[in-house]
């Protein structure tokens, strides 16, 4: 097995099998000792590589790595370097690391950046590695600390970046992590915190970047965080956010990009929210508690400095695309299923600054398609799902710039396919699940510069399809 370090410093090895003899050769090779970053993933080694690491090394990174025989690594091993104490970072990513292991771990006195994601980490752990006071950049995420844990955390005095992902952290503990001043950024996706939790993280005023999606925020819950003046990302996607919510988060005059992405839900088409300028807004029948509706859509769309935005999955309807199309700086747009028509696509059209707009799962048809191929700077579009035939996407071929579209699940032909084998920008196309025959399909080999195609359950025959395999690759079909 041969890796070229002939230029050095970083070196990176996936799917990979290091037997001794590969790691002899290396280390005869005078450019190993200059190594200063190793990054090995989905790979089995030899364990030996553990305690022989060059000695320039200052960052180790390991995801999903087992001895030769498929086993779990011992850290152990690491003892035995002579540069193991003044590492720098250090990633152990699904390396099933325990407790017992962070007592070697914390040996690393000089570590600022330690990722120990998908292990079987527990607050006793934790509480291990409090003495590494150069740590400034924590990831915990997918293990089991708990609030116990998070108490641990709060007395690591120079953090900065956490990330505590999937760790069973409640009120409780995000009552300890709201003692931590110098925290700019953190990630408590997936855990149970509540409008509590969120009260007591709405008084650190230094955050600029907070995930809470899939806990149980509430619109109470951002009530408090609207508080928070000094954020810039605000991820609440998965936490029954509600039209009240919206209306609270508008205080957030510094955000820049919101998610507020829900949990699809069934309506009658007769109970849909159609706005006049007889309406009442503020009528109780016309606020959604858990999904946002045109009024909530009417609130956000006051946030002028939102550049990303994601509303996926609510109910905003036409209504609620024509307010957020008065968004002057957004240029990453997500609402996908929302219940937009073609008139919903004609508003989101004058959205200029748009470069990526996902508005699958939808009703925007070819008429939408053709209000939506006037918008001037799109690189990436997302319309599977949206009954889009061959006019739309004849339409659509005539946006030069984009280089990655998504039309899967619509009811497009071969005379579409042919209009869209004339976008010579494309690197990635989705036409899976169309009607697209032989003739449409073969066209596609006449894009320039395509990588990705996606050609999926149409009705393509085997000469055809065995001959896409051979120009454009095996993923095609």
């Amino acid at each position: 097995m041969h890796h070229d370090i002939s230029t050095c410093v970083p070196l990176r090895m996936s799917q990979a099998i290091l037997t001794a003899t590969d790691l002899a050769e290396m280390i005869a090779r005078e450019d190993f000792e200059k190594i200063t970053l190793w990054e090995i993933s989905h790979s089995k080694i030899d364990p030996e590589l553990l305690q022989r690491m060059p000695p320039s090394l200052q960052e180790l990174s390991l995801q999903s790595v087992t001895d030769l025989e498929g086993n779990k690594l011992s850290i152990e091993h690491f003892l035995r370097n002579e540069s193991f104490p003044h590492w720098k970072v250090l990633r152990l990513q699904n390396q099933e690391i325990t407790d017992a292991d962070l007592e070697i771990i914390a040996q690393m006195q000089e570590i600022e950046q330690l990722n120990l994601a998908m292990n079987q980490i527990s607050a006793n752990g934790v509480n291990l590695i409090i003495p590494m006071t150069h740590i400034t950049d924590l990831n915990l995420s997918f293990n089991a600390i708990k609030d116990e844990g998070a108490l641990c955390i709060a007395h690591m005095s120079s953090m900065t970046h956490l990330n505590l992902k999937c760790n069973e952290i409640g009120d409780t503990g995000a009552k300890y992590l709201a003692q931590m001043p110098k925290v700019t950024y953190l990630n408590l996706h997936c855990n149970q915190i509540g409008p509590t939790g969120a009260q007591v993280l709405a008084q650190m005023q230094n955050l600029k970047h907070l995930d809470l999606n899939f806990n149980e925020i509430s619109n109470e819950g951002a009530l408090s965080l609207a508080q928070m003046q000094n954020i810039s990302y605000l991820d609440l996607s998965f936490n029954q956010i509600g039209d009240i919510g919206a209306s609270s988060l508008t205080q957030l005059t510094g955000l820049t990009s919101l998610n507020l992405r829900s949990i699809s839900i069934k309506r009658d088409p007769r109970s849909s929210l159609k706005i006049s300028p007889f309406s009442d807004l503020t009528s109780p029948s016309r606020i959604l508690r858990h999904h946002i509706s045109p009024l909530g859509a009417a609130s956000i769309a006051q946030m002028t400095s939102i550049v990303q935005l994601n509303l996926s999955f609510n109910e905003i309807e036409d209504e609620g695309a024509q307010f957020i199309a008065d968004m002057p700086q957004v240029t990453n747009l997500d609402l996908r299923k929302n219940r937009i028509s073609p008139i919903g696509a004609s508003y989101i059209a004058q959205m200029s600054p748009v470069t990526n707009l996902n508005l699958s799962f939808n009703q925007i048809g070819n008429q939408g398609a053709k209000h939506l191929a006037r918008m001037p700077n799109m690189k990436i579009l997302y319309l599977y799902g949206n009954k889009i035939g061959n006019q739309g996407a004849t339409a659509l071929a005539f946006m030069q710039g984009i280089t990655s579209l998504d039309l899967s699940f619509n009811e497009i032909g071969d005379t579409g396919a042919f209009g869209l084998s004339q976008m010579q920008e494309l690197t990635s196309l989705n036409l899976s699940y169309n009607q697209i025959g032989n003739e449409g399909a073969l066209s596609m080999t006449r894009m320039p510069k395509i990588k990705n195609l996606h050609l999926y359950d149409n009705p393509i025959g085997n000469e055809e399809a065995d001959y896409l395999t051979q120009t454009l690759g095996p993923h095609t079909l």
